[in-house]
């Protein structure tokens, strides 16, 4: 019962977070997630030992095929640890101590590719921003390839999800000015209605789905903002774009074109 219930965990978005559970799979992942959260049971493979630093409720050896259905894999060769994990919390934004704490939140506006938006989370956690928050349309944090992809950032970094309607009260809340990456020269950008960024204290980075960009939802919000392109490359993967974005914005980019500008003649 307890090897259905975690496949069905692994398997099923709606039963995971009913559970509160996720399942991690590989040597690595387990220990990069045991770091932020707790294990409640660690399957090993036959004669394995725990990954280093991780000590969980309850540790199991199990067969080889114990652990391909835990794991969904067509094959276990060299597979040794697979964990089922407290799922992370969400995030309560709004629930900060005073208005305008949150300087710099991450939006994914129906990001799906689960590799693309582990990568930006785990950039987002790389260089110091408050969070993320993910609209309608995104996968889910805990796929499998998002962990990999986060290297535990999905743990890490306070993570929340909802509607526009909830996103624009944490906007208000903190007094973020909402900016949209868009392709560079985007004949859309011009019709955009942005959100006056005067006064503001923070900044809310909206990316795009992989394929048609910004919703009309984000547009009606947000400031375009474009990475200028040199040759013939139109635009860039959104988790390479958002991770350029992300530095520019960031205390650490401004200390760089700040330290840049002795060197211009």
């Amino acid at each position: 019962m307890l090897v259905t219930r975690l496949r069905l965990a692994k398997l099923y978005r709606p039963y995971r977070e009913q559970a509160g559970s996720v399942l991690v799979v590989g040597h690595i992942p387990v220990q990069e997630v045991a770091a932020f959260t707790s294990v409640r049971v660690l399957f090993l493979a036959q004669n394995a030992t725990a990954p280093a630093g991780v000590t969980a409720e309850r540790t199991v050896h199990v067969s080889p095929v114990v652990l391909q259905k835990l794991s969904g894999l067509k094959s276990v060769g060299g597979l040794q640890a697979v964990a089922e994990v407290e799922a992370p919390g969400s995030h309560d934004f709004l629930a900060e101590s005073e208005r305008g704490a949150l300087k710099r939140l991450l939006a994914l506006d129906c990001v799906q590719d689960p590799g693309n938006l582990g990568t930006l989370l785990r950039t987002a956690s790389g260089l110091g921003w408050d969070g993320a928050f993910l609209l309608p349309g995104c996968c889910d944090p805990c796929n499998e390839k998002a962990l990999r992809a986060s290297r535990g950032a999905a743990f890490k970094l306070p993570l929340a999800s909802g509607d526009w309607q909830e996103l624009d009260k944490i906007a208000e809340h903190h007094r973020m000015a909402y900016l949209g990456a868009e392709p560079h020269d985007n004949p859309g950008s011009a019709t955009t209605s942005p959100t006056r960024s005067e006064g503001m204290k923070g900044v809310c980075l909206v990316l795009g789905n992989e394929s048609q960009g910004l919703s009309e939802e984000a547009h009606e919000r947000c400031q375009p903002l474009s990475i200028p392109m040199a040759g013939r490359m139109e635009s860039l993967n959104v988790s390479h774009a958002g991770a350029i974005l992300m530095f520019a914005l960031s205390d650490a980019g401004l200390d760089v074109v700040r330290d840049a500008r002795q060197f211009v003649v």
